[in-house]
């Protein structure tokens, strides 16, 4: 009888071991899941932090001396001229073409501008930028000037091929292409 008490006491203390083993692997187990919970939401926290950093490059970029030259050399010279470009934009509304042409230095302002813009359009696309930065900051004076670059881009279109400005067109036009 003896033998039966060791066993079943011995048997009782393995249970209790089993259901400890059973215990600490549960715990294992949540405690991994938490640190995949919570990895997983630290790297979605830096991506998106990085995303804003990389729209404020391109917000910082914005007041460069090559962009800012290039934007207040354009703005002057729409400007100095708006009656010649309202001239030009009643053309193109009635479905004539514009013979309106820039200087070849404004020209090279408007291209430095469009290209800085497209930059910035296709880090947006990508989702490396973040978008909400972008259209806050940027869409205002990127739309801006896409309406005085619509009078001139037959004249671009010409020297430089067409679909320069696609992008452009595509988000102020309210549907940003994406990818």
């Amino acid at each position: 009888m003896m033998l039966w008490k060791t066993l079943i006491a011995k048997w009782g203390s393995y249970a209790s071991l089993d259901k400890l083993t059973t215990a600490s692997h549960v715990v294992v187990i949540i405690a991994g899941l938490a640190g995949m919970l919570f990895f997983v939401l630290e790297r979605r926290d830096t991506r998106d932090q990085v995303r804003r950093e990389m729209a404020l490059q391109f917000v910082e970029l914005s007041y460069s001396d090559d962009v800012r030259t290039a934007k207040q050399a354009s703005n002057a010279f729409i400007l100095a001229n708006v009656d010649q470009f309202s001239k030009a934009k009643q053309q193109i509304d009635a479905g004539q073409p514009s013979n309106f042409v820039p200087p070849s230095d404004i020209t090279d302002a408007f291209l430095m501008r469009l290209e800085f813009y497209d930059h910035v359009l296709i880090c947006r696309e990508l989702l490396q930028c973040d978008e909400t930065l972008i259209d806050s900051i940027l869409r205002d004076d990127m739309c801006r000037f896409n309406e005085w670059l619509s009078i001139i881009l037959p004249q671009l279109e010409r020297n430089f091929g067409s679909g320069i400005a696609k992008r452009l067109q595509s988000y102020c036009s309210g549907a940003p292409s994406k990818g």
